[in-house]
């Protein structure tokens, strides 16, 4: 990602707003990954302030999206990617972007708004904090197994990963209540979400992202809270703690 896009959509430019919405609460809890949904801030940002609270001492932090559209054609056959990396300047501070090794293509850092929502708190709370952004295309167990492998290549005492997914797809309030209450029990449980979701019976769209990371990294997911004011999309931040 070489610069913001979403800024003004997603979450607002004015600086005393976003300060207002990053003021991290103080907790104990020293969190080894989070999940946090993709929402406007402006509806969610208690959940980041509470998921982000829990990140102690990282000196890298890598963030793990989903696509939420297809591959470009010339990207036929890959299903991770980085944008651009280099220093991008937020409402709040600069971000400096670094490069894991994957296929570069800025394309997928215009397209998908949800690794953004997180770079006011970074610039905020972890300024001097090295950021990577991965986004995963993964559909299948397979793919979920070789960024498993991937992210114990990564991680290292000092790296704290941060997936971004949502619950539920887009439904009836109260279809989306039970399918929400069910994706809970299935994160916080360990379950292995890649064959639910290809067969349709969950729509957590960061299903093979935290399957690969249950693979590499031990531990139980701990629910922080839902946003209680979901009416169609259900969404929901979780933690899992460092051991």
């Amino acid at each position: 990602m070489k610069r913001i896009y979403h800024d003004a959509i997603f979450y607002p430019r004015e600086e005393h707003t976003l300060r207002e919405m990053t003021a991290l609460p103080h907790s104990e809890v020293k969190a080894k990954a989070i999940i946090v949904p993709h929402q406007d801030l402006r509806r969610a940002y208690n959940l980041y302030c509470e998921a982000f609270s829990r990140i102690k001492h990282a000196k890298r932090l890598i963030i793990l999206s989903p696509l939420h559209s297809e591959v470009l054609l010339k990207d036929e056959g890959k299903f991770l990617f980085e944008g651009e990396p280099g220093t991008i300047t937020t409402p709040l501070g600069e971000v400096r972007i670094s490069h894991l090794g994957l296929d570069i293509s800025e394309h997928y850092a215009e397209e998908e708004y949800a690794p953004e929502l997180l770079l006011p708190y970074i610039a905020s709370s972890f300024e001097s904090v090295e950021t990577y952004i991965v986004y995963s295309a993964a559909k299948s167990a397979e793919e979920s197994k070789k960024l498993s492998r991937l992210i114990s290549k990564w991680n290292n005492e000092h790296t704290v990963f941060i997936i971004s997914s949502n619950l539920t797809g887009r439904m009836d309030k109260e279809t989306m209540m039970e399918s929400r209450a069910q994706g809970v029990a299935l994160i916080e449980s360990g379950a292995h979400l890649m064959d639910l979701y290809r067969k349709g019976r969950i729509s957590i769209c960061g299903s093979a992202i935290i399957d690969a990371l249950n693979r590499a990294i031990t531990g139980n997911w701990h629910l922080i809270g839902l946003n209680q004011r979901d009416e169609s999309t259900g969404h929901g931040a979780f933690y899992k703690e460092l051991i």
